[in-house]
């Protein structure tokens, strides 16, 4: 069976790479997918991503996702194409804020003596019969105006004081203290930032991976999809009580139809 791969060919600036970029660039690619395929599957500890190929010429890397997963190769290759190379004011699918501000960080490729001069991303179609690598079909270009590319997509937004209702999940303390919740209805990562105290610090590790209610600041993207919930006022345990019947939220005559409430909610959002 034939597994779809994405290759990222680094041209330098120069007529080398050096190891220092080239490092960069592995750790820059691996993030990006990192934060999309958690958006895209939900799984923490991300998938094993597998090298096909690492060539020196112009330095290039082929990975590919698990069997059975190569629908993340063109999650990936195309968010790549619709914000580096088409330009647009909304995220692609599965591409969080996370992923968005990694991809605009890797401007630092770019900048230097040991700069490129850009990233070709293509998708490689299988193998063919001889086991080597079948031609790949060019899909974007990453270049030093990657931030002028991303930073339309997280201005346009829009934010209001507001609640996200979804499981807390992946807590860091690096930095600004932040922790990830899955919303409810977009089903999508949500970044959430919380103020570095003792009393929060505990707080929010008592409510790792339960259903939680969060208050606070909600940004959204310009489709309605939230990216990020600051100056957090509250967070709270809304796990349901199993001792009580339980009970749908039904319908609202003449509001959501046949639909249930969180379906139609969802999809108003574009859910």
């Amino acid at each position: 069976m034939a597994h779809e791969s994405i290759t990222f060919v680094l041209q330098p600036e120069t007529d080398f790479a050096t190891l220092s970029t080239l490092a960069k660039s592995i750790e820059d690619i691996r993030r990006l997918i990192r934060h999309v395929d958690y958006a895209a599957t939900r799984l923490r500890k991300g998938r094993q991503w597998q090298v096909l190929e690492i060539r020196t010429t112009a330095p290039t890397i082929t990975l590919q996702p698990p069997p059975g997963e190569e629908e993340a190769v063109k999650i990936i290759a195309n968010g790549l194409n619709l914000v580096a190379d088409v330009g647009t004011i909304v995220p692609p699918v599965y591409f969080s804020e996370d992923a968005l501000i990694d991809l605009k960080g890797m401007s630092r490729l770019f900048r230097g003596r040991e700069r490129l001069r850009r990233i070709e991303v293509s998708i490689t179609n299988g193998k063919i019969p001889t086991g080597t690598l079948a031609p790949s079909v060019p899909i974007a270009t990453i270049r030093d105006d990657i931030p002028e590319k991303v930073e339309p997509i997280l201005r346009s937004g829009y934010s209001e004081l507001g609640s996200l209702e979804g499981t807390l999940e992946v807590i860091n303390l690096h930095g600004a203290p932040t922790f990830t919740i899955w919303d409810q209805l977009s089903r999508l990562p949500v970044r959430c930032t919380f103020p570095n105290t003792p009393g929060w610090k505990q707080r929010i590790r008592d409510l790792l991976e339960k259903p939680v209610l969060v208050v606070g600041q909600v940004n959204y993207f310009r489709n309605g999809i939230p990216r990020s919930v600051t100056h957090l006022e509250e967070a709270m345990d809304v796990s349901p009580d199993l001792t009580l019947p339980k009970a749908g939220f039904g319908t609202i005559p003449d509001l959501t139809g046949d639909k249930d409430t969180i379906d139609y909610l969802r999809s108003v959002r574009g859910g």
